[in-house]
């Protein structure tokens, strides 16, 4: 059972990427703040179903960055409504440095779409305003590439006929190692 429900998952998060109206598109990324665990809504910019790594974007200057940097351990939380699955991901996340070709290509995306006015803003993020003028950089970007490397899946699904659940870890090869659990 435990297989069906890990192929589920992986194809959902796969289908993720390129489908801009799939429900896992938008998931909430949990990372450990000062005094208690943050939340909030992320995008999934792409996903290495290979590797298990997912990335998203953020403007450097947020919260979620410093807390990444103090500490990598994150969870990812996706929902699919209509097929009611759930898919819990432990990772660990790192910060990609602007001096690779991974950085580069993403930059180029965001560069090429309407996108690149989120991470050209001369205040940051969450700054007290008046009203709602937003003043933009016209020479400087505020670009973050994260990346979380999925140590552990925890995959719900739902059902009438009964709901199945699995947990998927990592191994110490780099394999993965499932098991059924009760829901």
């Amino acid at each position: 059972m435990w297989k069906d429900l890990w192929d589920t998952a992986i194809s959902e998060l796969t289908r993720a990427k390129v489908d801009r109206r799939h429900p896992f598109r938008f998931f909430t990324l949990g990372t450990i703040g000062a005094q208690h665990p943050e939340l909030r809504t992320v995008v999934l910019r792409d996903f290495d179903n290979q590797e298990k790594k997912l990335y998203l974007y953020t403007d450097s200057r947020t919260p979620k960055v410093r807390e990444i940097s103090e500490c990598p351990l994150v969870s990812c939380l996706f929902y699919y409504p209509k097929k009611q699955l759930q898919v819990r991901m432990r990772a660990e996340a790192t910060l990609i440095s602007d001096q690779t070709d991974l950085y580069s290509q993403h930059l180029q995306k965001v560069k090429s779409s309407k996108s690149i006015q989120d991470y050209t803003t001369i205040e940051a993020p969450g700054t007290i305003t008046k009203g709602n003028d937003v003043e933009y950089a016209v020479d400087h970007i505020n670009f973050a590439l994260i990346e979380c490397s999925a140590v552990e899946f925890d995959i719900l699904q739902l059902s009438r006929k009964g709901h199945q659940r699995c947990s998927v870890v990592r191994s110490k090869d780099r394999t993965w190692k499932g098991k059924n659990l009760i829901p």
